[in-house]
C-alpha cells in the first residue's frame, strides 16, 4: 500500500488527525505556510479545506471519498506586519474622538494590507479579535472605508477579553469604533457583535438611522435596512459587484482585438487586451526587431503606450533609435540609404516619448518577474500603459527555491496572466527554444511552445503562442514566417500561419506579397 509520501504529503507525527501544507495547492498560495489540508492518519485519507484535493491510501485513489473525521479546524490569521500609528492615523481616530491612549490599549495598529474592493494594497486600521490572548480573528478597515474580514477564521466578539466573569451588565455595540467610543467613556464591559451582521448604507449625508428618518421617511429607512449587505469576504464576488461590467459585455461584447497592423496577419492574430501572448523563435531570427514593428504599429494606428523590459538591447538609447527608425520609416545611421531628418528625429522623440517606456533596474539582481510587474502596475496607473514587453525570459533573475524548474516556471506564468488581466494589458514573454538541430539541407526546423526550454506551461498558459521562423541556411531570405499556433480567443481568428517580408534598411515588415 501507497503512503502518504507517495502523495508529496508530510504526515508527521504519523498517528491520529494532523494538519499540514497541501502539496497541490499551499505552493501557489501568498500564505505558504496555513495548514490547510487535513490527515486522518488511521484511516489513510486526506482532505484539503482550500482546494478540495482528497484522496485515500487503501488504493491509491484521489477522487473525493466519504471523509469520517471532526470538523475542520477554524484558519487563524497570520498577524500582519505591524506599524506604529502615524500622525495621519492619529489625526484620523482624533477626528472621531478616539485618543491614542485607547487605540493602544484596545490593540489598535496600522498595516499594509490587500483591500478587494479597490483590488488595492493600503494602508489600514487593524483591529485584531482576540479569545484568551490569542489571536482569532482580524477585521481591516482604510481611511475610505473600505472593509474586509479573513477568510475561514472564526467569528467572534470584538472585545470578548475584555468582558470579565461576572461583570453585569454587557454592553453590546454594531462595530469596531463603537466599542472604541465607549472605551474613551471608560466602559470596559463592552463588545462589538461579530461580523455575520450586514452593512447598511444611508443616503448621502446620512450618517445613522435617525438622520435617515429625520430627512426622508421611515419608508426610505426601511429600504435601507432591506438592501443591507455583509462585509465583502476577500476573494468572493457576485453579479452586484460586477453589474456594471456584466452590462456593459451584454451591449458591447468582449473588448475587440486591436490590429498588428499588418493585415495578412490579422487573419490569424489580433492583439487583445488583458491577455499573455509567448513569443518564441530560434536566435537570429528576429523575434524582437519583428515584436517592435508591431509596437509601433499599434501605437501609431490605436494611440497604445508600452513598457518594455529588454536588457539585452543595451544600451538603451541604441533600443530607442531603433524605434524610431520604425516609426520614421528611415534609418537613425548614416548609411547607403538616406537618413532621416533632424527635424523627423526630434517629432520621432516627442512621439517615441509619449508611446514607450522602458523598464531597467540598475541593479541586476533587482531583474525579477516582481519587480518588473510591480514597477508595471505604476506605469498603467499613471501612463495608462497597454502593453508589456519581457525579452527575453532568461535575462530575469529567478529565486525559485525548493521548486523544480517546471513548476517555478508554472507559477510564474500563473502570475503574469493574472496581472495582463487584471490590469487589462497585453503581456508579450519572449522565450527561446531549446536547442534545435538543422536537417540534412541545413535549415531548421520551425519550433513549436512545446520546445521552449524548462517547460510545457509556455503553451499550456498562454493565450496565443506566436513563432518568428526564417530560413537561416538561406542568409540572403527576406521572408518571415510568422506561425500562430494557439490562439484561445477563437472570435479573433483561428490557428495560422503569415509571411512578412523583412525590410533591412528600416528592420520593419511588411505584407508578403
Amino acid at each position: 500500500m501507497k503512503t502518504f509520501a507517495d502523495f508529496g504529503i508530510d504526515a508527521s507525527p504519523n498517528s491520529g488527525q494532523v494538519s499540514t501544507t497541501c502539496p497541490q495547492c499551499s505552493g501557489e498560495r501568498k500564505k505558504k505556510k496555513v495548514k490547510c489540508l487535513s490527515i486522518n492518519t488511521d484511516e489513510g485519507i486526506w482532505c484539503c479545506h482550500h482546494c478540495g484535493w482528497t484522496g485515500t491510501l487503501a488504493n491509491g485513489s484521489q477522487k473525493t471519498v466519504n471523509l469520517h473525521w471532526r470538523k475542520p479546524e477554524y484558519r487563524k490569521p497570520e498577524k500582519v506586519v505591524e506599524s506604529v500609528l502615524s500622525n495621519g492615523a492619529l489625526e484620523w481616530l482624533g477626528d472621531r474622538g478616539i485618543s491614542e491612549t485607547t487605540a493602544t490599549d484596545c490593540g489598535i495598529y496600522v498595516s499594509e494590507v490587500y483591500m478587494p474592493q479597490s483590488e488595492e494594497v493600503k494602508k489600514a486600521f487593524v483591529f485584531p479579535y482576540y479569545r484568551d490572548g490569542e489571536l482569532v480573528n482580524a477585521k481591516y478597515r482604510s481611511g475610505k472605508k473600505e472593509f474586509r474580514s479573513e477568510v475561514g477564521a472564526e467569528r467572534i466578539l470584538y472585545g470578548l477579553d475584555d468582558v470579565k466573569e461576572g461583570d453585569t451588565p454587557v454592553i453590546l455595540v454594531e462595530g469596531e469604533m463603537d466599542k472604541l467610543s465607549l472605551w474613551e467613556a471608560g466602559f470596559r464591559n463592552c463588545v462589538s457583535v461579530p461580523e455575520v451582521c450586514s452593512r447598511v448604507t444611508w443616503p448621502e449625508g446620512c450618517k445613522d438611522a435617525n438622520d435617515v428618518l429625520k430627512e426622508y421617511d421611515k419608508k426610505i429607512l426601511a429600504e435601507c435596512i432591506e438592501h443591507a449587505e455583509p462585509y465583502p469576504i476577500v476573494g468572493t464576488y457576485t453579479t452586484g459587484d460586477l453589474s456594471e461590467q456584466l452590462f456593459d459585455l451584454y451591449d458591447n461584447g468582449l473588448e475587440k482585438g486591436v490590429s498588428t497592423g499588418w493585415d495578412s496577419l490579422d487573419k490569424h492574430y489580433l492583439i487583445r487586451p488583458g491577455c499573455f501572448s509567448v513569443l518564441t523563435g530560434i536566435p537570429g531570427s528576429g523575434k524582437s526587431n519583428w515584436l517592435d514593428a508591431m509596437m509601433v504599429n499599434i501605437a501609431k494606428k490605436h494611440g497604445w503606450r508600452f513598457a518594455i523590459f529588454s536588457p539585452e538591447n543595451q544600451p538603451l538609447e541604441d533600443h530607442m533609435s531603433r524605434i524610431m527608425e520604425k516609426y520614421v520609416g528611415a534609418p537613425f545611421r548614416d548609411g547607403p540609404n538616406m537618413r532621416m531628418t533632424r527635424d523627423e528625429l526630434e517629432n520621432a522623440t516627442e512621439w517615441a516619448k509619449e508611446h514607450f517606456q522602458w523598464i531597467l533596474p540598475e541593479d541586476d539582481h533587482e531583474w525579477t518577474l516582481e519587480k518588473i510587474l510591480d514597477t508595471a502596475r505604476g506605469l498603467v496607473r499613471r501612463y495608462g500603459i497597454r502593453g508589456l514587453v519581457i525579452d527575453p525570459w532568461n535575462e530575469l533573475e529567478t529565486q525559485r527555491g525548493e521548486f523544480s524548474e517546471t513548476e517555478f516556471i508554472g507559477l510564474c506564468l500563473k502570475r503574469a496572466r493574472q496581472f495582463a488581466r487584471r490590469y487589462g494589458i497585453h503581456l508579450w514573454i519572449v522565450a527561446h527554444p531549446a536547442k534545435m538541430y538543422r536537417d540534412k539541407s541545413g535549415a531548421y526546423p520551425v519550433p513549436s511552445l512545446w520546445d521552449i526550454s524548462g517547460s510545457a506551461h509556455w503553451r499550456n498558459k498562454s493565450d496565443t503562442g506566436v513563432v518568428i521562423y526564417r530560413d537561416l541556411a538561406d542568409p540572403d531570405s527576406k521572408v518571415v514566417e510568422i506561425h500562430v499556433q494557439k490562439q484561445r480567443f477563437r472570435q479573433d481568428g483561428g490557428m495560422g500561419m503569415s509571411t512578412l517580408t523583412y525590410r533591412h534598411t528600416t528592420g520593419s515588415y511588411i505584407d508578403h506579397q
